[in-house]
């Protein structure tokens, strides 16, 4: 997670969904406001444990060629003591972008 998230009140942060090159205009990508960040109540900011949180965004996302949901494993599985990878892409701006 970047630190910055927690400078930032939902009204200040933009969820964008189906971009893939941020240096051209897209007629692919689609903005949603957040409503909502929980952040792990066990982050460590020093070492980066825990860094993982969830962003609620205001209304449904459309799913689209471009614009997919991600896999979850179910809610009664234990994975205590279990190394977990992620993999994705995910990309974070601080700037506007237009």
């Amino acid at each position: 997670m970047f630190p910055w998230i927690f400078r930032k009140k939902e009204n200040e942060i933009t969820v964008r969904l189906g971009e893939y090159d941020f240096s051209k205009t897209s007629n692919t990508r689609t903005d949603y406001g957040v409503e909502k960040i929980t952040i792990h109540e066990n982050y460590a900011t020093k070492v980066y444990l825990n860094d993982i949180a969830v962003i609620k965004i205001k209304q449904h996302a459309k799913f689209n060629a471009n614009i997919q949901p991600i896999c979850l494993p179910p809610d009664n599985l234990v994975l205590d003591d279990q190394v977990a990878h992620v993999t994705g892409k995910i990309t974070f701006c601080e700037e506007e972008v237009i």
